[in-house]
Formats: structure tokens, sequence, C-alpha cells
């Protein structure tokens, strides 16, 4: 073992590391983080909200798509909650791209929502209150398309 001043290489090491988690630990102790959301002094409120708001996606969202290489239709996300910040849908659209009832992920972080299903669209945007609006993006083999979307709750 190579030794420094009469100390073993790994005991400098291990102290090292101990001195790092309790720093870290102190950080998220200040910071509010390491406990569960929602709890007092904790991170985020369940459903993502942000500075104690909480953000509510559940139920039937209803709107308009149009697509960059012209066109467009209708679409409606109906949005289930499965456990803390969890989610689950299906997504109908009718117009230029109709699917009817697909199953898609959800993910929310604050008012930021994403929603979509594998080697399909994916649509990103904003909620607030009973309106959110974004972008979507769609490539399937050769095609791909984009274009914006908005909704709102039913």
């Amino acid at each position: 073992m190579k030794r420094v001043k009469g100390v073993a290489t790994p005991v400098i090491v291990a102290v090292l590391v101990a001195i790092i988690v309790v720093v870290s630990a102190g950080f998220l102790a200040l910071r509010g983080g390491g406990e569960e959301a929602g709890a007092p002094g904790g991170g985020a409120p369940e459903g993502g909200g942000q500075g104690g708001e909480s953000v509510d996606i559940v139920g039937t969202w209803s709107g308009t798509y149009t697509s960059n290489l012209g066109g467009g239709g209708d679409f409606t996300f109906t949005i289930q909650r499965t456990g803390t910040n969890t989610y689950s849908g299906t997504l109908t659209t009718t117009g230029k791209y109709p699917v009817a009832n697909m199953p898609i992920t959800i993910t929310l972080s604050g008012n930021q929502i994403t929603l979509g299903w594998a080697g399909g669209a994916t649509f990103t945007g904003t909620v607030s209150g009973n309106s959110m609006s974004g972008t979507w993006t769609m490539v399937v083999g050769p095609t791909s398309d984009s274009g914006t979307w908005q909704g709102t709750r039913q």
C-alpha cells in the first residue's frame, strides 16, 4: 500500500468519502430535500406543483393540433392517476393523424407535461389550471412532422 506521511491511502479515501457524505447530507437538510414529496420541508407537492401549488392533470382534456406539413385535427387525452406523481392515459385524435384510444405515457414535472407513446408522437407543454398547450413531434419510419397543440379540461 502507498503511504502518505504514515497513513494508508485507503484510510485517506475513506475519510474523504465520509466528509463528502456528511457535507451532502447537511446540504440536503438545508434545502429540505431527502424527504417525501409534500411533507413539511420536503420536495414538490403531489402532482409536481411548484411553490406550494398542486398541478392537477386528472380528467379528460380536448383540443386541437396543427401540423407543420399542413392540416391538423382534434384530440382527446384521458388521464388517470396511478400513484404518487404517476399517471396513465389514452389518446384519441382525428384529422391528419387519426388514432383511437392509444395508451400513452405521461410525465409531469412542475407544470411541464409530456405525453406520448413509443414510436409515435410526443406532446410536450405547460399546464395552467384547466388549460394546457405546447408542441408535438412525431417520427414514424421515414415520416416526421411537428406542430402545436392546445386543449382544455372537460
